[in-house]
């Protein structure tokens, strides 16, 4: 039998009130049985003295009634005297909501608790949604709130079938949109068929098999974004797509490679945009092209620095990309090395990349009409994360942009984020921002987590406290993370101690919840902690166990859906190569062809200093023997037309001349023959004296350099990749160019016998940055004019 254990808490002046109610309790008792003898027997009222009722005729009767009366009387007050605080019987079943101390919730008490609304699981429509606080087989009880929630629990605590598929179950029966992290697939398969029977829209964006699905480009969002002329707004989205694709927030190593390939990204991305022939050229493909054939020689310039100096250095393009195209080789080496490791896992795998080319829905439509959309992931990797955390970054930002434009600033259909393994995903950037603008939008989040270490992990404590600090629902299943289960004993609070016996010490504080008590939930039990309620503890019905049930159930059959084909389709690239050629020519940037797109120099203007040598060393010496065997080639076809023309000698004594001079001196520079002094030319015309100084003196001046650049173990090439110097080959270099200082001797001495040139000395320098390739072009070619 049950024990009754009371508490008396009635206070003093309680206890006189009282007395005083007996006695008066009795005088009515008495004159009430005095007065009901006489009318019974002599239809007549005995009046108000109550003392022949103790006499021994009636004191049995008063006696009687007053303890019959006093009893009903105490049981309908005792709760002003009494604390039941366990057992059956009279006085007030003691709650023990006093400042400062937890207990647990009662269920009857959820169940009226603010925003929290009552469904029929087998309705054909439920009018409330939300996450279920209590499930059973036939009824759930929903937070139909604003609330965001909060899900703890490790692999295999039962969060999927206990919560999240509940959940969208429920949310698909009340017509609301939701974007749901699928790592396995599950939710999909078990709801597809019934959302689609409701109007939905089903959307399945597969990482995991990518021809099966919906298809979905990154940059598609920011480009219609810039074609809207929201350019500022489409360079937040491509700034968050390369910070997710590019930075890892998890590396502690120096940051500058990642950040500025993140930002040659960005360039890269705003240059395609303004160039693309057709949206279909919009893709990552065409980023990692535009990269890769960007890195291709352009004369002496390379076709990405020629691209960007189209844009125009104030170009946002421009200013992008401009610390990886301005960069030192080498610099400019490891950065584009970091970009092409993150952006080819998602060009090189074909499936991938076609599904990654195009979008074939409206993201826009979400908030509009009841759209359920399933991303499915791998949870054994990490790899494709990065795009689950790009694709609920732009969905998030086109509703709030939906819900600006609605007149209570809120969306039509309210829209459920549920974020399943939302720890092991890449920051999601200003997500403290996201949950709180949400709320008053119509969107709600509902946080998967396994331990609150992932979270600290990823965004960093702060953060983390501030996402956990906005969850009105906190659901924790179990965890084997210590410092997580003395989290959640502290946030839940500490009972109230017994009082102390008469001679024994109090007994001490406990939490209302031990971390050993946390650590032995059961399969399917949960804890649940809500704004402005006690800690409420039950037990979940399983998804499939209300199948199975033999009341209510979900009103519909558990029907597994199949994945869809997408058509397969080429993949368009944009062609920078063509892009800068075709217009350099347009522009007039290619008159001439050996340099890269930079205005036309004289040929004999002076090169920068600045470049000297770097420029020189970058090219090796069979490139510089091939560069002179071609200028020989040219002068002596050259030299032929030109003698036939304005001397009339014969054709083919002058080839030989002309070939035995370049032979026999080629013939002394190779038997290293002492070397004839060179004949003070005649002075004639063209100043010859002027240009033989000068050559002397940038002779000079490069083999200065040259030492210089030996002597500097840092020299930089402008080559990318950097190849091992060959010293051996650069030695000869000196030696190169005073055979090409012979050969240019003799051909200024034959100038002589040639017509006049006029010299223009007034023309303009228009860039004096050429390389000692570009020089020595120069210094070998005529004019052409």
């Amino acid at each position: 039998m049950s024990e009754i254990k009371l508490k008396f808490t009635a206070k003093p002046k309680d206890i006189i009130m009282f007395i005083i109610f007996c006695i008066f309790l009795l005088y009515l008792v008495a004159i009430g049985v005095l007065n009901l003898y006489e009318i019974t027997h002599n239809n007549m009222f005995w009046g108000l003295n109550p003392i022949p009722a103790f006499s021994s005729d009636f004191i049995v009767a008063t006696v009687t009634l007053y303890i019959c009366t006093l009893i009903a009387v105490f049981m309908s007050t005792s709760s002003y005297f009494f604390d039941r605080e366990k057992g059956f019987g009279f006085g007030k079943k003691k709650d023990k909501d006093e400042p400062g101390w937890s207990r647990w919730m009662k269920e009857d008490e959820m169940k009226k608790a603010y925003d929290v609304k009552e469904i029929t699981l087998n309705a054909d429509t439920y009018e409330h949604a939300g996450i279920p606080i209590i499930l059973k087989e036939d009824k759930a009880w929903v937070d139909d709130g604003e609330n965001h929630s909060l899900i703890i629990g490790a692999s295999g605590s039962g969060k999927t079938w206990t919560i999240i598929d509940p959940l969208v179950k429920i949310l698909g029966k009340a017509g609301e949109s939701m974007i749901v992290t699928d790592p396995k697939g599950e939710i999909y398969e078990h709801n597809a068929n019934m959302l689609r029977e409701k109007g939905y829209n089903v959307i399945i964006v597969n990482f995991r098999d990518p021809e099966h699905g919906s298809a979905w480009n990154p940059l598609t969002l920011p480009y219609r974004y810039w074609k809207q002329g929201k350019e500022d707004k489409a360079m937040e989205l491509l700034e968050d797509l390369a910070t997710n694709i590019l930075v890892d927030s998890t590396n502690n190593n120096d940051p500058f490679w990642q950040k500025t390939a993140a930002d040659y990204f960005t360039g890269l991305a705003l240059g395609l945009f303004e160039d693309a022939k057709s949206e279909d050229e919009i893709n990552l493909n065409s980023i990692n092209a535009m990269s890769t054939f960007g890195e291709e020689r352009c004369g002496a310039s390379k076709y990405d620095k020629e691209y960007f100096k189209l844009k125009g250095e104030l170009s946002s393009a421009y200013i992008s990309a401009a610390a990886t195209i301005t960069a030192p080789a080498d610099t400019k080496g490891g950065i584009t090395s970091t970009f092409r490791q993150k952006i080819r896992i998602f060009s090189s795998r074909q499936k991938l990349a076609e599904m990654l080319s195009y979008t074939d829905f409206d993201v826009t439509r979400i908030g509009k009409e009841k759209t359920a959309v399933f991303l499915k992931i791998h949870d054994e990797k990490t790899t494709y994360h990065a795009l689950a955390t790009i694709f609920v970054k732009q969905v998030y930002e086109c509703l709030i942009d939906e819900a600006q434009k609605e007149e209570n600033l809120k969306l039509k259909i309210r829209t459920n984020f549920i974020l399943d393994e939302f720890a092991n995903m890449p920051a999601l950037k200003d997500v403290e921002s996201m949950i709180t603008a949400s709320r008053s939008r119509n969107m709600r989040f509902n946080f998967v987590i396994q331990n609150f270490s992932q979270l600290n992990k990823v965004y960093g404590k702060d953060v983390a406290e501030t996402i956990k600090g906005n969850c009105g629902n906190m659901f924790y299943l179990i965890t084997t993370e210590y410092a997580a289960l003395e989290e959640i004993s502290k946030l839940l609070g500490d009972a109230k101690p017994k009082d102390a016996k008469e001679g024994k010490p109090t007994p001490p504080i406990r939490p209302l919840v031990t971390v050993s008590d946390l650590q032995q939930m059961k399969k399917f039990e949960m804890i649940i902690k809500r704004f402005r309620n006690m800690p409420f503890k039950t037990k979940h019905k399983a998804s499939f166990e209300i199948f199975k049930a033999k009341k209510g159930g979900w009103g519909f059959e558990d029907s597994m859906s199949g994945y869809p084909t997408r058509e397969s389709r080429n993949i368009k690239t944009f062609d920078i190569k063509g892009f800068v050629d075709e217009h350099r020519t347009d522009d007039g940037m290619n008159g001439f062809p050996n340099f890269g797109g930079s205005a036309f120099v004289p040929p004999f203007a002076m090169p920068s200093i600045n470049k000297g040598m770097n420029n020189d060393k970058s090219s090796s010496i069979d490139d510089l023997v091939k560069n002179i065997d071609a200028q020989i080639a040219k002068l002596e076809e050259e030299e032929r037309l030109e003698k036939e023309n304005n001397q009339g000698k014969n054709k083919e004594e002058k080839e030989n001349e002309f070939e035995s001079l370049v032979n026999k001196k080629y013939e002394e520079f190779m038997g290293r023959k002492e070397e004839k002094p060179v004949e003070e030319p005649k002075k004639n015309n063209v100043n010859v004296d002027d240009l033989i100084k000068k050559i002397d003196a940038r002779i000079a001046e490069l083999e200065k350099e040259e030492e210089l650049a030996k002597a500097s173990p840092f020299a930089e090439t402008t080559e990318n990749p950097v190849v091992e110097e060959n010293t051996s080959k650069d030695e000869n270099v000196s030696d190169f160019l005073e055979f090409a200082k012979a050969i240019n001797d003799d051909i200024i001495k034959d100038e002589e016998s040639k017509p006049k040139i006029n010299i223009d000395a007034d023309s303009i320098i228009v860039d004096e940055n050429i390389t000692d390739d570009e020089f020595f072009d120069d210094f070998f070619g005529d004019d052409e004019d």
